[in-house]
């Protein structure tokens, strides 16, 4: 008795890359969730009465060195974004934003990087690092 196996490799890998997209979409989602849950205390305002920055607000009580920034007027807290990006060969997740003074808040300013970090993207990867696992169904090394 002859046996016939049929390889459906196209199939196979088409399942299984929408499969790694819909769980890398869950994973980029809960990384930006929780980074904006770290951005979303807020502060008291105050306003800059003249100059060149009349009317502009400012905190009164800004987040210390190496805690998430505390938001002000809620630019950066909009601004987080989530993707999913397929190369091809590669499945990539990304979180951030285009807010220019994010990466100042994130990776501090030149000569003063520890006493100027206020990161907020980082420590909400490294929060859900567990569950990602749990995600992608890795167990732990």
């Amino acid at each position: 008795m002859a046996a016939r196996i049929r390889w459906h490799q196209k199939r196979f890998e088409a399942k299984l890359k929408r499969e790694v997209s819909k769980r890398m979409a869950l994973a980029v989602e809960l990384v930006k969730g929780t980074a904006r849950t770290l951005i979303s205390r807020g502060q008291p305002l105050g306003v800059v009465k003249s100059g060149k920055t009349a009317g502009r607000r400012f905190g009164l009580d800004p987040s210390k060195p190496g805690e998430p920034p505390k938001k002000v007027e809620g630019r950066l807290f909009n601004s987080i974004a989530a993707r999913v990006v397929d190369s091809g060969t590669t499945i990539t997740g990304q979180v951030g934003t285009n807010v220019i003074y994010a990466r100042r808040l994130e990776l501090g300013t030149k000569g003063n990087q520890q006493r100027t970090k206020r990161p907020f993207l980082r420590p909400a990867l490294k929060q859900n690092i567990p569950v990602i696992r749990k995600i992608f169904g890795a167990r732990r090394r």
